[in-house]
C-alpha cells in the first residue's frame, strides 16, 4: 500500500513497518547472502565473484562421444575455486565408471585427464555415464558427466 503524502514523498508502509521492526529487533533484518551461479562464479545480478563455495568447472573435453568395443575415449576436465585467487587452491578429482575400464588419470592442481576404455558390450543400455567429481580441502564437490554411446547391450546369458 503506498500514500502520497501533500509534501511530495511516497510512504511505502510495508518498507516503513520492516524498518520500525528492524530497530526493535536487528538480527532480524540481516540482507540474505546472494545467490551464487555455479556457472559463473557470480553472485546473483552482479558480476561479484562468489567469497566461497564449490569448485566451478571452467572446461572440459571429450575425444568422442561413440565408441566400439575397446577403444579410448580421452576425457579431460578443468575446474577452479571461485575465490580472488582461484588458481590457490588445489582441487582432488575422482572418476568414477561402472563399466568398462578408466586407465590412470594425469592430475595438475586444476586439471585431470582419464582414459576410458568402453567394454566389449554394456550391460546398462546403449549410453553409458562416466562422472568426475571434483572436490576442494573442505569437502564440497561438483561433478561433470560425460556421455559415451557404443556397442549394444549385452546378449543375455
Amino acid at each position: 500500500m503506498v500514500l502520497v503524502l501533500a509534501s511530495g514523498g511516497c510512504v511505502d508502509f510495508d518498507e516503513e513497518l520492516r524498518r520500525s521492526e528492524c530497530v526493535r529487533e536487528p538480527s532480524t533484518c540481516t540482507p540474505p547472502a546472494p545467490e551464487a551461479h555455479p556457472e559463473t562464479g557470480t553472485d546473483a545480478g552482479t558480476d561479484t565473484p562468489v567469497a566461497d563455495g564449490p569448485p566451478i568447472i571452467e572446461e572440459v573435453h571429450q575425444s568422442a562421444t561413440m565408441a566400439n568395443p575397446g577403444e579410448d575415449v580421452t576425457l579431460r576436465v578443468k575446474a577452479r575455486m571461485p575465490r580472488e585467487d582461484p588458481r590457490s587452491v588445489p582441487l582432488v578429482f575422482m572418476w568414477f565408471s561402472p563399466e568398462g575400464a578408466l586407465n590412470k588419470q594425469a592430475n595438475t592442481p586444476h586439471e585431470s585427464q582419464v582414459t576410458w576404455t568402453a567394454p566389449p558390450c554394456w550391460f546398462g543400455g546403449s549410453i553409458h555415464v562416466i562422472v568426475v567429481s571434483v572436490m576442494d580441502g573442505q569437502g564440497r564437490t561438483t561433478d561433470q558427466e560425460f556421455l559415451v554411446t557404443g556397442p549394444p547391450t549385452c546378449a543375455p546369458r
